[in-house]
């Protein structure tokens, strides 16, 4: 690997010697230019906020699979309310009598 190669060379303000460490084919110094090592801390934070979604898009499916067999409960119960109903009848403009 050459200077030529090194990302961030010209922004690095590392000094040549430095800069030739980078090249070493088994280099033990490791350098991030600011624009790199702020994306790498944004980075961790990134991965953090997609397992903190992953969790809640989980909960969401579970609650989700809950909603279901309540709202098919409440259907049936519909169902069975509208059934018992099914003979009434309803009249209009009769008066209503008073005695019990």
């Amino acid at each position: 690997m050459s200077l030529s190669n090194v990302m961030g060379v010209l922004c690095s303000g590392l000094s040549v010697s430095e800069l030739k460490c980078l090249c070493l084919k088994y280099r033990l110094l490791k350098f991030f230019c600011t624009g790199c090592d702020k994306g790498l801390k944004e980075l961790t934070e990134l991965k953090s906020l997609l397992n903190k979604l992953l969790v809640e898009v989980d909960n969401l499916k579970s609650n989700l699979g809950n909603t279901q067999n309540l709202s098919n409960d409440f259907i049936i119960n519909e169902i069975n309310e509208c059934n018992k109903r099914a003979n009434n009848v309803i009249f209009y403009n009769i008066q209503e009598s008073n005695s019990n």
